[in-house]
């Protein structure tokens, strides 16, 4: 099995249908995400904006920016490339910092402050 599991639309352009494959190993591919339309074609040049995929990634290094191909209507490549990565960190919660500042304070105070 590939280095990806749980893969999620989390959203999807107005319109358009997703469909989310996990990673199987009956399929030659670490899972896949398929978003179609039959309303309208994407123009050559054209941008659509609003799909958000969310995947775990188990690998041991940071993962690399995923292929992608558009099609037209004959199932014909008219357009394929990689997308942009994105990793996103935790950062620590407000609270934390402040109970971090809140001990520093009652340390401070804790310490002898008369100089002999």
């Amino acid at each position: 099995m590939g280095k990806t599991s749980n893969l999620v639309v989390l959203s999807a352009p107005l319109d358009w249908q997703a469909d989310v494959y996990q990673p199987d190993l009956l399929i030659p591919a670490d899972g896949f995400v398929d978003v179609y339309t039959e309303l309208a074609l994407l123009a050559q040049g054209q941008t659509l904006n609003g799909l958000s995929v969310f995947f775990d990634w188990t690998g041991s290094t940071l993962p690399v920016a995923q292929g992608f191909e558009i099609y037209d209507e004959q199932w014909n490549i008219v357009e394929s490339g990689y997308t942009t990565l994105k990793v996103s960190v935790d950062e620590p919660s407000t609270l934390l910092l402040l109970g971090i500042g809140v001990i520093g304070l009652l340390v401070s105070r804790l310490k002898p402050s008369k100089i002999k």
